[in-house]
């Protein structure tokens, strides 16, 4: 079909209780942006803030290294017996000096 035979599309969107419409016109043809590797993932942020989303991005919410699951298991079980241990010498203590 060529263009001068097609009919404008309308097209409806609606945002938030806003509802409107696109017409296309039939001798119109939109350029697309060229692809230029990937897109920036920071586009959307205002341009002020992008340092600091990256420095969280890059810094704080980085990948940790996962410690091995013997040892995983050893700290679950040891943890709680040292804090019942350090809340014993606590009150201990704190009985001692009142």
């Amino acid at each position: 079909m060529d263009p001068e035979q097609r009919t404008p599309r309308e097209m409806t969107y609606k945002v938030g209780w806003k509802r409107s419409k696109i017409v296309s016109a039939p001798n119109k043809t939109e350029a697309l942006p060229e692809a230029t590797g990937q897109p920036d993932p920071y586009r959307t942020v205002p341009e002020p803030l992008r340092p600091a989303v990256r420095f969280n991005d890059n810094v704080l919410w980085k990948q940790t290294p996962i410690p091995p699951v013997k040892l995983m298991k050893v700290v679950l079980i040891l943890l709680p017996a040292a804090v019942f241990v350090l809340f014993v010498w606590m009150v201990y203590w704190l009985s001692h000096y009142s």
